[in-house]
């Protein structure tokens, strides 16, 4: 029970730091799908990490990645509803790679030292 007030708490912390984050708007005049690719799967990697760093069970790969995943979709799908906000299933993929890219990131680094501590 405690682990999900946890989690509810350094999600909810970190979505609402910089909510809608758009640099694009100080250097140039317009909407750049990879610089929004880039945005969301780096807030998502940084978010994993942070979850994986904080809560030490989080790091065997299932079924918490997965529940980051659903965690992932849900945002996304929700905003579907929200005004001022529009659904995009790129963001959602966006979302989905960042999270992906931080477990393998996490698991490379876990074997690297697994293998200098061996040696």
């Amino acid at each position: 029970k405690k682990i999900f007030w946890q989690f509810l708490v350094i999600a909810s912390l970190l979505m609402l730091l910089i909510p809608d984050f758009h640099p694009e708007r100080w250097y140039s005049n317009g909407y750049h799908r990879w610089l929004d690719v880039l945005q969301h799967s780096g807030y998502f990697f940084i978010f994993t990490l942070a979850v994986l760093w904080v809560f030490p069970a989080f790091r065997r790969f299932s079924p918490y990645y997965w529940l980051l995943i659903l965690l992932a979709v849900v945002l996304e799908t929700a905003q579907y509803w929200i005004p001022k906000r529009s659904f995009s299933f790129m963001d959602m993929c966006s979302n989905v790679l960042g999270i992906s890219a931080a477990y393998f990131c996490w698991w490379a680094v876990k074997k690297i030292i697994a293998n200098k501590q061996a040696e």
